[in-house]
Protein backbone atom coordinates (compact mmCIF):
# COMPACT_ATOMS: atom_id res chain seq x y z
CA UNK A 1 0.00 0.00 0.00
CA UNK A 2 2.75 2.57 1.31
CA UNK A 3 4.79 1.80 -2.69
CA UNK A 4 1.47 2.59 -4.35
CA UNK A 5 0.92 5.75 -1.98
CA UNK A 6 4.56 7.17 -2.99
CA UNK A 7 4.14 6.10 -6.25
CA UNK A 8 1.22 8.53 -6.80
CA UNK A 9 2.50 11.43 -4.76
CA UNK A 10 6.08 11.00 -7.12
CA UNK A 11 3.55 11.16 -10.24
CA UNK A 12 1.81 14.26 -8.51
CA UNK A 13 4.66 16.06 -8.02
CA UNK A 14 5.80 15.45 -10.98
CA UNK A 15 2.27 16.70 -13.14
CA UNK A 16 2.56 19.84 -10.63
CA UNK A 17 6.30 20.48 -11.86
CA UNK A 18 5.23 20.48 -15.51
CA UNK A 19 1.86 22.78 -14.95
CA UNK A 20 -0.71 20.21 -14.95
CA UNK A 21 -2.68 20.91 -11.74
CA UNK A 22 -5.73 19.29 -12.29
CA UNK A 23 -3.72 16.08 -13.16
CA UNK A 24 -1.51 16.21 -10.03
CA UNK A 25 -5.09 17.08 -7.67
CA UNK A 26 -6.61 13.80 -9.06
CA UNK A 27 -3.57 12.12 -8.26
CA UNK A 28 -3.51 13.53 -4.76
CA UNK A 29 -7.04 12.89 -4.56
CA UNK A 30 -6.70 9.29 -5.17
CA UNK A 31 -3.76 9.25 -2.63
CA UNK A 32 -6.47 10.32 -0.50
CA UNK A 33 -9.25 7.51 -1.39
CA UNK A 34 -6.22 5.36 -0.11
CA UNK A 35 -5.25 6.67 3.03
CA UNK A 36 -8.25 9.41 3.94
CA UNK A 37 -5.34 11.35 6.44
CA UNK A 38 -2.29 11.52 4.11
CA UNK A 39 -0.98 14.30 4.35
CA UNK A 40 1.92 14.46 1.24
CA UNK A 41 -1.50 14.52 -0.10
CA UNK A 42 -3.41 17.29 1.04
CA UNK A 43 -0.25 19.43 1.03
CA UNK A 44 0.23 18.97 -2.42
CA UNK A 45 -3.21 19.26 -4.00
CA UNK A 46 -3.13 22.54 -1.31
CA UNK A 47 -0.17 23.56 -3.44
CA UNK A 48 -1.38 22.72 -6.65
CA UNK A 49 -4.61 24.70 -6.24
CA UNK A 50 -2.90 27.15 -5.26
CA UNK A 51 -0.45 27.58 -8.28
CA UNK A 52 -3.54 26.90 -10.58
CA UNK A 53 -5.02 29.89 -9.28
CA UNK A 54 -1.88 31.89 -9.49
CA UNK A 55 -1.26 30.62 -13.05
CA UNK A 56 -4.72 31.42 -14.09
CA UNK A 57 -4.17 35.22 -12.58
CA UNK A 58 -1.24 35.71 -14.94
CA UNK A 59 -2.76 34.20 -17.53
CA UNK A 60 -0.36 31.73 -18.54
CA UNK A 61 -1.49 28.49 -20.04
CA UNK A 62 -2.30 25.23 -18.32
CA UNK A 63 -2.48 22.10 -19.82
Amino acid sequence: MDAKIDELLRKAKGHVAKGQYDKAIATGESVLAIDAGNRAAKALISNAKSRQMEALRSNTSLE
